[in-house]
């Protein structure tokens, strides 16, 4: 189930490593699309309007600082999972990425647009080490010896 210096506790077989990649290319295809459109200007919040309940800024806040930190808090705990130098990899980058799409929305334009870039560097970087650990993993899997 291992190979040569790859020992995992957060892909640990194929098919693990075709959903991470799978996952990667299509935020890295969100990321890239959203970086090649104009920006629209449009509310910081993740959660503008809560349909149904009066606009009442500081839940719209609150809920979106809550999102923030728990999806935060889910990178930390697989970054703490992964175990190869390719798969913390591809967790450090997720998370910069990660951390700089929510940071762009407080930048002036000039400033968030640059960090766009960044994102988008980091999304490519999460992807091609998500490719890195399936190529990393033995085509197949042999059975321990009695």
């Amino acid at each position: 189930m291992s190979s040569v210096g790859h020992t995992s506790n957060l892909i640990r077989n194929r098919r693990d490593a075709t959903v991470a990649v799978v996952l990667t290319a299509i935020i890295a295809a969100l990321v890239l699309n959203t970086t090649l459109r104009p920006m629209r200007p449009s509310s910081p919040w993740v959660f503008d309007r809560l349909y149904g309940l009066p606009d009442v800024r500081p839940l719209r806040v609150g809920l979106s600082l809550f999102y923030w930190a728990f999806v935060l808090w889910i990178v930390f705990w697989f970054y703490r999972a992964a175990r190869g130098k390719y798969e913390r990899f591809l967790m450090a980058s997720f998370a910069v990425g990660f951390v700089l799409s929510v940071v762009e929305r407080f930048m002036p334009r000039l400033i968030a647009v640059n960090m766009q870039f960044l994102s988008a560097a980091a999304a490519l970087v999460s992807f091609v080490a998500a490719i890195a650990v399936l190529l990393m993993l033995p085509t197949k899997t042999s059975s321990p010896e009695p």
